[in-house]
């Protein structure tokens, strides 16, 4: 979904991207060589769920969601990582993971799930020129 103006979603889609951020972030934190632990135990996301317990705030939201990337960029430019390079290889991949007819191939939960023609991101060709 793509709405004109600022919109609410449903909890259980809320959940799901939340999870997905974390997923992506749990990598990033394994990428990087280290490990992440809450309470003296290791994070895993099949440990971690997320229980409402409020009102969503669009402007906290917003906020929220740009300074991630902000922050990720930072990470990106100190590493010597071409970000925006990056990124377009990963859309191209993502794309890839459209079923024959161009729409996207949904799990229950409304993530998008790779379809036939898949081809994985070469992240190390964009960052080599291998």
């Amino acid at each position: 979904p793509a709405p004109a103006t600022i919109s609410e979603i449903e909890t259980d889609r809320e959940k799901m991207r939340l999870r997905i951020d974390l997923e992506e972030f749990l990598e990033l934190v394994a990428a990087c060589g280290v490990e992440l632990f809450a309470h003296g135990l290791p994070v895993r996301l099949e440990d971690c769920a997320f229980i409402s317990n409020g009102v969503p705030n669009p402007v906290e939201i917003a906020d929220a969601l740009g300074d991630g990337i902000y922050v990720k960029y930072g990470h990106a430019i100190e590493r010597g990582i071409p970000l925006d390079d990056c990124l377009r290889e990963i859309h191209r991949s993502n794309m890839s993971k459209l079923g024959d007819d161009g729409n996207p191939i949904l799990r229950d939960d409304g993530k998008v799930l790779k379809g036939p023609n898949y081809s994985p991101p070469d992240i190390a060709k964009v960052i080599y020129g291998e």
